[in-house]
């Protein structure tokens, strides 16, 4: 029988000239509106086979949605071997966000570097005449909070494309 499960895996460069290209790292919808996230990233050679990542300069580009998504942090996560990326409504469209925390990253030709993608939420179930629908049900006047489907629970299986995961590029 054939293994029909299908795992994306997308592909990041981190060769020589890596820092000439904007490459793709994360996209998702959120609040109705379909979003991208960009980063410019620079190299250089380290061990035999490895390459260290010295910087990676992130932004966001929003393709279709009513509400504009803003890139806020973005920081490597040694505990986790992940890049945490903050997203929020509202928020920051235009500047370029560093990658903080990369300390010596380092990474060999096939091996995968994972971006995960949070969400701030906006402070209130109402906000200026926006609903925060990402964090809270609404039916005419009555609002429930909704579960955490980014947390590690098994309410929403494949993590609700929160994350991409991309393999290296030498």
């Amino acid at each position: 029988m054939k293994n029909n499960t299908i795992t994306p895996t997308g592909l990041l460069y981190l060769g020589a000239t890596s820092e000439v290209y904007d490459q793709l790292v994360y996209a998702s919808q959120s609040y109705g509106t379909f979003y991208a996230i960009y980063a410019n990233i620079k190299t250089s050679a380290a061990s035999t086979g490895e390459r260290q990542i010295d910087e990676i300069k992130l932004r966001i580009l929003n393709y279709k949605g009513v509400i504009n998504l803003g890139l806020e942090k973005a920081e490597y996560n040694a505990s986790t071997g992940t890049i945490d990326l903050f997203v929020k409504a509202l928020g920051n469209t235009s500047k370029e966000i560093l990658c903080k925390k990369l300390n010596k990253l380092r990474k060999k030709d096939q091996e995968k570097l994972v971006f995960v993608r949070h969400l701030i939420h906006l402070p209130n179930a109402h906000n200026n005449g926006i609903f925060e629908v990402e964090k809270y049900y609404r039916d005419g006047t009555y609002t429930e909070e909704r579960p955490d489907y980014d947390s590690a629970s098994p309410v929403a299986p494949g993590g609700r494309c929160m994350m991409s995961e991309l393999k290296i590029l030498t």
